[in-house]
């Protein structure tokens, strides 16, 4: 079973935060998070909340929703880790084209928050791209 856990983007001071714990409003949505120093952050107007895929790059680095990713699988791809219809996804957001992330290996390039132009990579790659 893979760890839960979440991180958050804080679009006040523009820094990656560690979530420790999350509170629920009474519609069943999460409404505050609260990081490691103790910092309540509001979902909807503060912070961007991340999950935690359980996947590593191959670089053993922990794969977060909304991750830009370099996939190579049965055909390379870069895209956007999402999650939909139950299972993590890779999505190029031009192609509209997805990819499982169950099986292959993934490169971390970054995240959308701390590097907004990663939402403008969308190109697919060539089986010969060097993601060895």
């Amino acid at each position: 079973m893979r760890p839960i856990k979440f991180r958050a983007w804080d679009g006040i001071t523009k820094n990656m935060v560690p979530v420790k714990s999350l509170y629920f409003e009474q519609d069943g949505k999460a409404g505050c998070a609260v990081d490691i120093e103790d910092i309540n952050g509001d979902l909807e107007s503060e912070w961007s909340l991340m999950q935690y895929t359980g996947i590593k790059d191959k670089n053993n680095i922990e794969i977060y929703e909304d991750d830009v990713v370099i996939a190579k699988s049965v055909r390379s791809m870069v895209g956007m880790v999402i999650f939909s219809k139950g299972q993590w996804l890779i999505e190029n957001s031009v192609t509209r084209d997805t990819q499982s992330m169950d099986l292959g290996v993934f490169e971390l390039i970054g995240n959308i928050y701390e590097n907004p132009d990663l939402q403008k990579v969308v190109m697919i790659m060539d089986s010969d791209d060097k993601l060895n």
